[in-house]
């Protein structure tokens, strides 16, 4: 680690000043023993696309704006506009790739590493699968990774009806207290982020009239995993 931080030393402090200025829940181990990623690390990490190693190509504003929530979720002060939101997630995006550059998951905007990607990916589609979304810094992962664009296609060839589904639980309706990366995500669509996510298949409307029971995601014998944690590349 040493050696890590002489080589980069200006580029390791401004990202370790960044983070430090919003972090406030460091999960616990993903891939690394006694190495914690943060929520904009995670959505760095599942952004990529595991046949190309490359990130999804996404909208620009679209990604930042993603980041610039999961900053929030870091405890980063709430921004006042969509375009704060952009400026915030740009440097958030930055010190996110970093940090896993660091820990040798990617190197530069390149995936080296696919086993903390791939399992990663694994535990938070059982959740979804489950329709366990109890724990907010799910919740968060899944809105931001929708909003930048790259969960729906992951998804392909599933069940429509589960995405959306998912996302009116992650999202909440609109008398229930939303989390605050849902509140942040609000500054870029006037607030409406289900009708953001799901509006084009139609869908946001109806899944508020239906009863949560009727929506049971598929599945539902498969035991929910803990989504924040394998403890090493290897276990």
């Amino acid at each position: 680690m040493p050696a890590l931080l002489s080589a980069h030393p200006p580029i390791v402090q401004l990202c370790t000043e960044i983070l430090a200025s919003f972090t406030w829940i460091w999960h616990r181990p993903l891939t690394v023993p006694g190495k914690t990623l943060s929520l904009p690390a995670e959505l760095a990490l599942l952004g990529f696309d595991p046949a190309t190693c490359r990130w999804y190509k996404t909208e620009r504003k679209r990604r930042r704006t993603a980041f610039g929530a999961a900053a929030v979720y870091q405890r980063a002060r709430m921004p006042r506009s969509a375009r704060g939101l952009r400026r915030l997630g740009k440097r958030t995006e930055k010190a996110a790739l970093l940090e896993l550059q660091l820990l040798k998951i990617v190197d530069g905007k390149r995936l080296i590493n696919r086993i903390p990607h791939s399992r990663r990916f694994e535990r938070l589609l059982t959740v979804m699968r489950q329709g366990d979304f109890d724990r907010e810094y799910d919740r968060s992962l899944i809105a931001v990774l929708a909003w930048a664009d790259v969960l729906e296609p992951r998804l392909k060839g599933r069940s429509t009806h589960w995405y959306a589904d998912a996302m009116l639980a992650v999202v909440g309706d609109d008398d229930e207290e939303r989390d605050r990366v849902v509140e942040a995500l609000g500054l870029a669509c006037d607030g409406k982020v289900l009708d953001f996510l799901v509006g084009e298949e139609g869908d946001a409307e109806e899944l508020r009239e239906e009863p949560r029971e009727e929506r049971r995601l598929e599945y539902s014998s498969l035991a929910v995993q803990e989504t924040e944690g394998a403890r090493s590349f290897g276990s």
